[in-house]
């Protein structure tokens, strides 16, 4: 046997209905549009808070990707980031990006630099 007040605890919570976000009162009905007591239009609020999750906050570490693997760790940095933290995803690919570009340029130059060394262009 269940016992009667588990069951009408059960019965509320399913039945429970919202409250108005600007006097506290109760909504006539899950689905009502305004409250009765103040007049407050109430379900776009609920919509919006219900939308709104709070941001996680993802570590500094997370830019090491990027330095070690250069474009590579930028983009799996980005994707993995991007629903956070976009701005920290957004800053992961850049560094990827502008690594890579670092490491173009000074594998050209060193090329250049070492070709007359190896008897090349003589």
């Amino acid at each position: 046997m269940i016992p009667v007040g588990i069951v009408l605890s059960i019965d509320y919570k399913k039945n429970r209905m919202p409250f108005c976000p600007g006097c506290g009162e109760e909504l006539p009905s899950p689905d009502a549009d305004v409250c009765t007591h103040c007049g407050r239009l109430v379900k776009e609020q609920l919509r919006s808070a219900a939308n709104e999750g709070p941001q996680k906050k993802r570590s500094g570490w997370w830019y090491l990707l990027p330095i070690f693997m250069s474009i590579i760790g930028g983009v799996i940095a980005y994707f993995v980031l991007k629903e956070d933290d976009p701005k920290l995803a957004k800053n992961c690919l850049i560094l990827g990006i502008i690594i890579t570009g670092i490491g173009f340029f000074v594998g050209f130059f060193m090329g250049l630099a070492m070709a007359p060394m190896m008897g090349m262009y003589t």
